[in-house]
């Protein structure tokens, strides 16, 4: 810095007595800048064509912003679908392979009952008819009336009646359900 002031600025000196000039001359008023208010800017005026042209521009806009939100929402709606299809799609595989293997075991089960009830029943075995041997004999006269008598063996007492089968279940869900404890109201909230 400088040692003296006043070489680097035009200072008068504080020490120096200034004069004071008669007030005949009329005071002199400052012209201050004017000061500009913030925030507030002249509205521009537009012409009646140019406001039909943005209007016209505007509602354009607001159409074709339409159509495309439309258009996003029929996309994300099929793909949900499509989502719900393939899950739905797994979930019948996985049921209809359950299904088979239960029905398989029933299956099994079933005809096992049935072959020990066969063997429970087990019965004389059928003697094979005796056979009839014809003797050749020569050309027969015209047959003649006569009374036929039955030669009858004695019956076999009769067998009891074989009992009705047991009534089937019907399981009136749809076929992907069947073997299952779910239904359509309970696989909602899966």
């Amino acid at each position: 810095m400088p040692k003296d002031e006043n070489e680097l600025f035009e200072v008068e000196p504080k020490n120096e007595v200034v004069e004071e000039a008669p007030e005949e001359e009329a005071p002199v008023e400052e012209e201050k800048p004017k000061k500009r208010e913030k925030g507030k800017k002249p509205k521009r005026v537009l012409s009646e064509a140019e406001k039909a042209r943005r209007l016209e521009c505007l509602a354009r806009g607001r159409a074709t912003s339409l159509a495309n939100r439309r258009k996003a929402a029929a996309l994300k709606k099929k793909e949900k679908e499509q989502k719900e299809q393939e899950k739905d799609q797994e979930l019948k595989e996985y049921l209809d392979a359950k299904t088979k293997k239960l029905d398989v075991i029933g299956e099994n089960k079933r005809l096992r009952q049935e072959l020990e009830e066969m063997k429970k029943r087990a019965s004389k075995p059928v003697e094979p008819m005796a056979s009839i041997e014809e003797e050749e004999e020569e050309p027969t006269p015209p047959p003649k009336k006569v009374k036929k008598v039955k030669v009858r063996e004695p019956s076999p007492p009769p067998r009891e009646p074989t009992p009705p089968p047991k009534p089937v279940k019907v399981d009136t869900r749809p076929s992907i359900f069947h073997g299952t404890s779910l239904d359509m109201k309970s696989i909602k909230f899966l």
